[in-house]
């Protein structure tokens, strides 16, 4: 089982079947293979338990949908072929070092006829970073119910998210920023850094994983996973006047998730276009709750995702140093 996942993906950027197609750079390509070398590939040490790698440092911390999609890979690993992920629930606990390994020991809570059950602890040392509850479902017959979308311009007239931070910050860009990203992000009605405040709570964007995935359908769920994470945060800065370029970097406010949910309700391709809408849905005594949901080419909801986050006004105790044997985001 060493490096199940890794062989059974395959590597391919976009640029390497010449698609030719606006925002792509050799950036981009270093950027989606990196994302199969280190975040979609988990190496298996023992029966239960997996080491994942990181990939180089984009933020200066750990970066929390990593957490998530290596926490649900490790726990794919231990159930059965017949059963798919339906949901991850994955609560973040403390600052994690993107220079280090993560560990990520599996607890076989359940094995039924139809559903499994995996909690997945992500460790580095003696610090857990998260926890993680994975929800897996043997596929069966139902009932469907169509929820469909807004009507969305195509995602091939609009700029990507790295063009416009490039043309936004003329070549000065933030910290954090996630510039070298593996995930193609086209915003559609607001971009998170416009100085217009305040604005409507919610947005829409298509987004895609920037290479070619193999059709393993669990490494387009990983893929999704690990994208989830990047811009839910951003309603909360439309409804009120904080500023992204100083969120993002710790200037005036300090932001980090609590805890991260995700649904997974039909087959889909993450290297194809998902309809991604998300809004900030609650917000009280510093935590803010967003939703999202995914929508496929065909125009399905594939996937939901929900976090709630915290943001801390000025001059916060925060955890600067990752290697802090402290720093509990919460």
């Amino acid at each position: 089982m060493i490096d199940y996942f890794r062989v059974k993906q395959g590597i391919g950027s976009r640029s390497d079947r010449g698609a030719g197609r606006r925002g792509e750079s050799a950036l981009t390509s270093d950027a989606f293979a990196w994302l199969q070398r280190d975040v979609l590939a988990v190496r298996v040490e023992t029966l239960d338990s997996c080491i994942g790698m990181s990939p180089p440092s984009t933020f200066d911390r750990l970066y929390g949908g990593q957490l998530v999609a290596q926490s649900l890979l490790a726990a794919a690993g231990t159930v059965d072929d017949d059963r798919a992920v339906n949901s991850a629930h994955t609560y973040f606990c403390r600052v994690g070092d993107p220079e280090r390994p993560v560990v990520y020991r599996i607890h076989r809570v359940l094995n039924a006829r139809r559903f499994s059950t995996r909690v997945v602890e992500a460790i580095q040392g003696d610090r857990v970073l998260a926890t993680c509850t994975v929800s897996f479902h043997v596929p069966s017959g139902g009932l469907e119910f169509p929820c469909l979308p807004a009507h969305a311009p195509e995602p091939e007239g609009i700029p990507t998210r790295q063009d416009q931070i490039a043309s936004a910050f003329s070549g000065r860009v933030p910290s954090n920023a996630g510039q070298n990203w593996p995930i193609d992000i086209r915003y559609i009605d607001q971009v998170p850094w416009s100085p217009v405040l305040p604005r409507a709570a919610t947005n829409r964007l298509w987004v895609r994983a920037d290479g070619r995935l193999s059709d393993e359908p669990l490494l387009h769920q990983g893929a999704l996973a690990f994208a989830s994470d990047l811009t839910m945060f951003e309603p909360i800065m439309y409804a009120h006047d904080i500023s992204w370029e100083r969120l993002i970097q710790g200037d005036g406010h300090w932001g980090a998730s609590i805890d991260h949910a995700i649904w997974f309700h039909r087959p889909f391709r993450a290297d194809g276009w998902l309809l991604h809408e998300h809004d900030l849905s609650a917000a009280s005594s510093g935590r803010y709750f967003t939703t999202g949901r995914y929508f496929g080419q065909e125009g399905q909801l594939v996937a939901t995702v929900a976090q709630e986050i915290v943001i801390i006004g000025a001059d916060p105790v925060r955890p600067d140093d990752p290697h802090s044997t402290e720093g509990c985001v919460r």
